[in-house]
Formats: structure tokens, sequence, C-alpha cells
């Protein structure tokens, strides 16, 4: 076996930790998937006892958030370089729409744990961690010129 198709193999194989990070992002897509799914397949029931908006926004939400989470893991699994700093931002806005879900959009009284909160930002921290190890850093391609 070649040397060029060793390094090529090497390349193309993630990290333990990029690994474990990329099964936690294919998690949330199949978990947004699913959602978006229920919802379609239980519209009227939600439309019994909810409202057409709510079961939209559910269905709607739940695809969005599939498709952003799928994109971000073939970006990850891949190497590709913006694949850490779209983690970052992802991890972060998804935090931030499941606390204003939470908090403002769901019908029970406006009650968000602490522990939520801690379990987002142990999240991030995590993520961070895992991404910005050595092996992790060395398996995403150095960036463009003028990001340096």
């Amino acid at each position: 076996v070649s040397s060029s198709f060793r390094k090529t193999m090497k390349r193309l194989s993630p990290p333990f930790f990029v690994t474990l990070f990329a099964l936690s992002v294919l998690i949330l897509a199949i978990h947004n998937a699913l959602r978006f799914v229920a919802a379609i397949v239980s519209w009227q029931t939600l439309q019994t006892y909810a409202s057409a908006s709510i079961a939209f926004f559910i269905a709607a939400s739940g695809f969005v958030w599939a498709v952003v989470w799928a994109a971000l893991f073939i970006k990850v699994w891949r190497g590709i370089p913006k694949a850490r700093a779209a983690s970052f931002v992802t991890i972060f806005l998804y935090s931030f729409y499941n606390w204003v879900n939470r908090s403002y959009l769901q019908s029970t009284p406006p009650y968000v744990s602490p522990y939520l909160l801690g379990g987002y930002l142990l999240w991030l921290l995590i993520a961070m961690l895992a991404l910005s190890l050595p092996g992790s850093k060395k398996f995403f391609p150095e960036r463009e010129n003028h990001d340096r």
C-alpha cells in the first residue's frame, strides 16, 4: 500500500472526539427529523388539542433543525474547514431556540430549569474542547489565507 494512500486514509478517518461529536450531531438530526414526522403524522391531534399554528411550528422547526444538524454532521464528518465554527454557532443557536421555546412558546407556565441552561453550557464547552484538541484541529484542513 502506497504512502499517499495511507495519508489519504488517515485524513479521511476522524479522530475519536470528532467522531463522538459527529454522533451527537447525528442524534440531534434524527431527533428533529422524528419530531417533524411525528408532527405530520399527528397533525389532526395537534390541531384538536392545540392549534394549526402550533402544529405548523412543531413540523417546521423539526424540519429546519433536522436539515441544519444533518448538514453540520456531513461537514464535521468530512472535515470541512468551516465545520468547527459552524458547530459552535449551531450549538449556540439551538440552545437559544430551545430556551425561547421552553420559556415563551409552550403553553405551560414559563419555567426553564437552571439545569437545562447548565446542560447547554456544558455541551458547548465539551464541543469546544473536543473540536479544539490538537488531533481534531489537524483533521480539519487549514483555513484560507485571508482567515489567518
